[in-house]
């Protein structure tokens, strides 16, 4: 998932922006969570309130707070240099006063949609959106991990403890949006709070399950014909898939 802030006075603007995102999305098989921003007051809101942002298309001439001064505030103020920024105006002559911040790249408007895909699919390169990675984001860094690697996801309201072969850490996400994205890496919600990764479970049983490291983790009473109808699916697969190799 790529976290996206759309930041513009301009509301045409913004809606266009949204909308070819959302066709991109589909497009490129990759999962947006978009904040539009109708100045740079509300972008200094989120960032002040910790909402962190993987990518941020914005506006450099708007009023009170202009896109140069988010600018500023993000890489000197926050020390964030891991978010990446995206211009989008207008006018061309800001080149040399916008290098300092690093910026990924510059849309002039009106903006394109081939010119935003392309953008997008610099993007993915950089953050390593393959189907063997996935990508969280935790005080201003992005860590990446092999999802084989993922055992599971344990939730904490908005706080997720991720638990991997190689260590724990936790970061804040939705995890309805966790199981949308890794779903068809064969992550399987068998409770409100847990996010399991089918090949690192050990044993399955009718009310929980026990993964490769020896923890065990409950089903929930509403999953549990479901996790069952997975398991039998993912099995099935997996007894064809070596009968293929033979």
């Amino acid at each position: 998932m790529i976290r996206v802030a759309v930041v513009d006075d301009e509301n045409i603007i913004c809606s266009q922006i949204e909308r070819y995102l959302l066709q991109i999305e589909e497009e490129l098989n990759i999962h947006f969570d978009i904040d539009v921003l109708y100045s740079g007051e509300e972008l200094f809101q989120q960032l002040k309130q910790n909402i962190y942002y993987d990518v941020i298309f914005l506006d450099i001439e708007m009023k009170n707070v202009s896109g140069i001064t988010a600018s500023e505030f993000i890489r000197k103020q926050l020390l964030d240099d891991g978010v990446q920024i995206v211009y989008v105006s207008g006018k061309t002559q800001y080149a040399l006063e916008l290098f300092q911040y690093s910026p990924l790249d510059f849309i002039i408007k009106p903006v394109d949609y081939v010119r935003l895909k392309q953008v997008v699919a610099k993007i993915t390169r950089i953050m390593g959106l393959r189907s063997d990675v996935f990508s969280y984001k935790k005080n201003y860094e992005t860590i990446k991990v092999k999802t084989k690697d993922i055992l599971y996801f344990e939730s904490d309201g908005r706080k997720i403890k991720i638990v991997t072969v190689n260590y724990t850490d936790e970061f804040y996400a939705i995890m309805e949006d966790l199981h949308s994205l890794l779903e068809r890496f064969g992550f399987i919600s068998i409770h409100r709070s847990f996010l399991v990764n089918y090949r690192h479970v050990k044993v399955f049983k009718y009310e929980e399950v026990e993964m490769t490291n020896g923890t065990v983790l409950p089903i929930g009473r509403t999953k549990r014909k479901e996790v069952q109808e997975i398991q039998l699916k993912m099995e099935s697969r997996d007894v064809y898939d070596s009968r293929s190799n033979v």
